[in-house]
């Protein structure tokens, strides 16, 4: 991360505005913002640094902003015996440390990822870019090196876009991808040609390449959310090792134009990229990329609103595979909410398909104990307070799976729910309950993660989105992740009985209003 990737981190991590830091450190709002979005440049020892480090240090008090912070820093710095000053020490270098982009975690991931909003559906203003050629069918053209490899992707998808009829695009490179990323101004205008790309119609399968680093990795699936999103690109990725020896980027669009580039272990600078238009060319390289595409497999499964059913099953099939768990959720987990919850809830709604969905969430219920029963499941959730439930402000976690319309729980529901969470306790020890408050992540996502299985991650916020991750990299990522937060914790890990005690305690006060 950059010092303005950093500072959005640490403002959105402890929910400040840009006018409450500016008053902290004595300057103007707009500098905040500026500094926040990187329009402006970091000065050489400003003054106010320093007392942005001690308001931070100060506001990350909770015990998940601190892990969340540890995770962000790679760096595990607030340890008990750690002084404020040392902290404050500590957290100033990281900010002015911009050797950057060392790492992208899985935290900034999920911070970024539950930003979304309805206008980031990676549609953008057009683009042009000036036709640097004519071509005729029968042409092969030879650009050179890495400047010339961008040149040809830029012809590429601008032949793409002259098509009158919608086409598929291809696109795959396991090269370094610096070609992709170092030059700022090819990487203002690729996405936003590839964006326009599925504005027009044309699809995309794109296959990713996993034997980057983690921090890679994320970074890659953030800038093509967008474009999930809209619907139109299915992402894949090999799941076997690769010899990092032979290097390929192909590019196809069958009927169209191909680009393709071989180059050898880090030498990607001294290949040269063929762009061919002559159709039998063309359709050569689609059957070499049709049959390295049968070799892969669906890297990501991206669901976006009214995915009732669809979002069931895919909960229920994640819910079959026998394995460690953890859940992170804003609320009491779907898969403690026991059915009797779950059909009042669908009898109020008056919602379609009653009986199905209750039927599948009975399924996944029983899934979820028998799992128990040999494997740990750790449930990080969050208590509404007494106010918010009896005033019916709480909504369940992925409140559309139940009703087709917003709704929030009864005291009845509420109190149900928790006594189930209960007897889930006392019933095996294999669940683990971590009380979590509503600091730890803001703006959130609720996450599932299967060991070696795969990720679901859920944004509630408008719009709705799930993402299903099930390559085994990233997998591990995740969970080393929320199983680091959980350890970092100072919750005490298996106080069964606490967690027991806090809960009983929320029925008792609620029971005075049943």
């Amino acid at each position: 991360m950059n010092f303005s990737q950093k500072l959005d981190f640490l403002m959105n991590l402890t929910n400040t505005s840009n006018s409450v830091l500016a008053r902290y450190t004595a300057i103007d709002p707009s500098h905040v913002s500026r500094l926040r979005s990187g329009g402006r440049n970091l000065a050489k020892n400003a003054d106010y640094l320093r007392l942005m480090a001690e308001y931070f240090v100060k506001k990350c008090d909770t015990d998940y902003q601190k892990a969340a912070l540890n995770d962000a820093m790679q760096h595990e710095y607030i340890k008990q015996d750690t002084t404020s000053a040392e902290t404050e020490r500590i957290l100033l270098a990281w900010l002015l440390d911009n050797s950057s982009l060392k790492t992208h975690t899985v935290g900034s991931f999920l911070n970024n990822f539950s930003h979304i909003s309805e206008q980031d559906t990676g549609f953008s203003p057009s683009i042009y870019v000036d036709e640097p050629l004519r071509v005729q069918q029968s042409e092969l053209f030879v650009y050179n090196g890495i400047e010339g490899k961008r040149q040809g992707a830029l012809v590429f998808i601008s032949l793409v876009l002259k098509q009158k009829e919608p086409v598929t695009i291809y696109l795959s490179s396991d090269e370094d991808s610096d070609w992709l990323t170092e030059n700022n101004q090819f990487m203002k205008v690729w996405p936003h040609l590839l964006a326009q790309a599925v504005k027009r119609g044309h699809k995309i399968k794109v296959i990713h390449t996993i034997i980057r680093n983690i921090d890679e990795m994320l970074l890659a699936i953030e800038s093509w959310l967008p474009l999930y999103l809209t619907g139109m690109v299915e992402p894949y990725y090999y799941p076997k090792q690769k010899d990092r020896v032979f290097k390929r980027t192909l590019f196809v669009a069958p009927g169209v134009a191909s680009l393709a580039v071989s180059s050898i272990g880090n030498k990607s600078a001294d290949a040269d990229a063929f762009l061919a238009v002559n159709k039998s060319l063309v359709d050569s390289f689609y059957r070499e990329f049709n049959n390295y595409l049968t070799l892969c497999c669906p890297m990501i499964n991206i669901l976006v609103d009214n995915w009732n059913q669809e979002q069931f099953s895919l909960l229920l099939d994640f819910e079959k595979h026998k394995t460690a768990a953890v859940k992170k959720t804003d609320g009491l987990s779907l898969c403690s909410m026991p059915l009797e919850v779950f059909n009042s809830i669908n009898n109020r709604c008056l919602m379609k398909n009653a009986e199905v969905y209750s039927r599948l969430h009975g399924e996944r219920v029983d899934l979820f104990e028998k799992n128990l029963k040999q494997y740990p499941v750790k449930d990080l959730i969050y208590l509404s307070d007494v106010r918010s439930v009896h005033s019916g402000k709480v909504s369940p976690i992925n409140a559309s799976l139940i009703c087709e319309k917003p709704f929030n729980y009864s005291v009845e529901e509420y109190v149900a729910h928790l006594k189930n969470i209960v007897r889930l306790l006392q019933t095996y020890h294999n669940y683990q309950v971590f009380l979590i408050d509503d600091k730890a992540f803001k703006k959130p996502c609720n996450v599932y993660i299967k060991e070696k299985i795969g990720v679901i991650i859920t944004k509630e916020t408008n719009p709705t989105i799930t993402l299903k991750i099930n390559e085994s990299n990233l997998t591990s990522a995740f969970w080393d992740y929320f199983n680091r937060l959980v350890d970092t914790s100072k919750t005490p890990r298996a106080n069964r009985k606490m967690v027991i005690a806090k809960t009983e305690s929320l029925i008792k006060q609620l029971s005075v209003f049943l």
